[in-house]
């Protein structure tokens, strides 16, 4: 069993056991165990890019603590604001944990493995996110613009406020 802390402070438990994760299928659509079997499908990792997600399984992880302070899914998430590479990490090693507690060592490695490959992946794009890196793809982004914005031109002419008529009869002034 590992524990987080909230961004209020508060402790919370994550196990990983048969109702966890029967919880997590059921609330979340995800299948915890699936990260052993399907490896592009790591599911835990791959819902941190997706934060409602990420935030429904760790709901339905913790959900008896949850319930049991009176607090919503809603309420839940709002104490994610955190660091979540750490939370999926300790998630996944609950989840070899799980596996290692069932004799299936196989598993277990192979969610560790995942867990290293994924901490060397964040490493190596952090060190590719130089300065330089960064003001080349500022460069790229605002050349993006320049050219949509061309393009809006060419297409409604004019200068990029002017709007066709029929958009321009759906807006309805604020006020």
């Amino acid at each position: 069993m590992g524990t987080f802390r909230d961004c209020k402070g508060d402790t919370w438990e994550i196990v990983v056991d048969i109702p966890t994760v029967k919880r997590v299928r059921s609330l979340a659509g995800v299948d915890l165990l699936n990260v052993a079997i399907n490896a592009k499908q790591a599911s835990v990792y791959a819902s941190m890019s997706d934060p409602v997600t990420f935030a429904e399984i760790v709901y339905a992880i913790c959900k008896p603590e949850a319930t049991q302070r009176g607090l919503s899914d809603e309420d839940f998430a709002r104490r994610l604001d955190i660091d979540v590479e750490e939370l999926a990490e300790l998630i996944l090693r609950e989840i070899a944990g799980f596996f290692q507690r069932r004799n299936q060592g196989k598993a277990a490695d192979l969610v560790l493995w995942q867990v290293e490959k994924s901490k060397q992946a964040a490493a190596k794009m952090q060190q590719q996110l130089t300065p330089e890196v960064m003001t080349k793809l500022d460069q790229e982004f605002d050349l993006m613009i320049d050219e949509r914005i061309h393009e809006l031109q060419e297409t409604f002419g004019g200068t990029s406020s002017s709007l066709p008529e029929s958009v321009e009869s759906t807006l309805t002034p604020l006020g």
